[in-house]
């Protein structure tokens, strides 16, 4: 089975918490987090270096995620 890596944009950060923690709990996408502003510092870094390294598989965020991420599995 391949993995799967993704990135999905939510409007706000209610949204992109709500549906990662759904996702998560359908246990069919692997680790799901959200990633935004809201966040600190700290955990942002965390989550995008575990989304790089393939310990996380989607990550929701708000639009300021993903401008000059390079990924090679991520279309």
């Amino acid at each position: 089975m391949q993995s799967l890596s993704g990135i999905i944009y939510c409007r706000t950060r209610d949204s992109c918490s709500d549906l990662a923690n759904k996702l998560t709990q359908t246990g069919k996408y692997g680790f799901v987090r959200a990633y935004h502003a809201g966040l600190t510092n700290e955990k942002r870094t965390q989550i995008q270096a575990d989304w790089m390294n393939g310990l996380i598989s989607i990550i929701c965020a708000t639009i300021s995620f993903g401008m000059g991420i390079d990924k090679g599995d991520v279309r």
